[in-house]
């Protein structure tokens, strides 16, 4: 029987009713695609807020991974469907593959990979180079792909920081505020149809695994899909380094993350950076949404002491 990780059933029962029988529904569901897809059952595939991963066996013998989505409707989340439209536009590498999918019902059956980045015990160093490494072929032009942009993602940023700011209590100084909304604003009228590519949107160490143990070479899960800039992809990961920047000179440490980026794939190093830093807000806001306070404080807590230094 499976046992629905205590963070995925908050952010379910946050849905109401929705939630609730998504939540009461999940057997019968896992039972019906066992017989639809000729798949077995068995423990959890690890554990996120967005949706159930089951491990699973095919009939031939071949392991994969169940995804099961939980209902549309929470602010910062995006449809099921558009993950299940952004894997399929991606084909394959290094985006995990697609073995079905069921829209009606909030399925995928997706490749088994590995451990993720983020728990292989790599430095902070290691894991950029893997990530830089994974992230680049997944950069394609897809003209006419019914996706968003990364422009639009820096304009709802912005809402979102000037919207909340007040009613979550200040959680970040006015200062960090409006160098985010200043480098967001940036990032929105550098937006370029003509050399925008897919990029991933959130490719942290938590959504880039291993493609076999060992291997050195990884694939991309759970995308957040948006038409930009390589920049904007670079950022993600160093958006909750915040235990690592507070070691040290937390400026002086991201600018070199941010320089090592920019140098190995040739994407400018200010585009990197004032992304890094939308990002970090952004997500503060989105964890206080979720009543993640302690990771929101902390990673609005570096956001302030970088802003007291640009």
């Amino acid at each position: 029987m499976i046992v629905v990780p205590g963070i995925l059933k908050a952010t379910a029962e946050r849905l109401g009713a929705a939630g609730r029988a998504w939540l009461e529904g999940l057997p019968a569901l896992i039972e019906e695609l066992e017989a639809m897809w000729a798949i077995t059952a068995g423990d959890l595939a690890g554990e996120g807020f967005t949706g159930l991963a089951v491990q699973v066996t095919q009939a031939d013998g071949t392991e994969a991974v169940l995804k099961l989505g939980i209902p549309d409707g929470l602010g910062g989340i995006a449809p099921f469907s558009h993950e299940i439209d952004v894997l399929l536009l991606a084909d394959g590498a290094p985006y995990v593959r697609v073995l079905r999918h069921d829209y009606d019902r909030r399925a995928m059956l997706l490749e088994r990979l590995g451990r993720p980045l983020g728990h292989l015990g790599l430095s902070v160093e290691a894991q950029l180079d893997a990530i830089v490494r994974t992230l680049p072929p997944g950069w394609t032009r897809v003209a006419g792909a019914p996706l968003g942009t990364d422009a639009e993602k820096a304009a709802s940023v912005r809402g979102l920081i000037e919207g909340r700011w007040s009613s979550l209590g200040r959680p970040c100084s006015e200062r960090t505020v409006r160098l985010a909304n200043e480098y967001a604003t940036r990032r929105e009228r550098a937006f370029d149809p003509d050399t925008a590519v897919l990029i991933h949107g959130d490719a942290h160490p938590g959504n880039v695994l291993e493609t076999s143990e060992g291997s050195g070479a990884y694939a991309l899960i759970d995308p957040a899909g948006l038409i930009g800039e390589p920049a904007h992809d670079l950022a993600v990961p160093l958006r909750e380094r915040t235990d690592e920047l507070l070691a040290g000179d937390c400026v002086e440490r991201l600018q070199g993350w941010c320089e090592f980026l920019a140098g190995a794939t040739d994407v400018d190093v200010d585009a990197i950076w004032e992304w890094a830093f939308v990002e970090r807000v952004s997500v503060g806001f989105i964890f206080l949404g979720f009543g993640m306070d302690e990771d929101a404080r902390k990673n609005l807590h570096v956001a302030d002491l970088i802003s007291e230094r640009c």
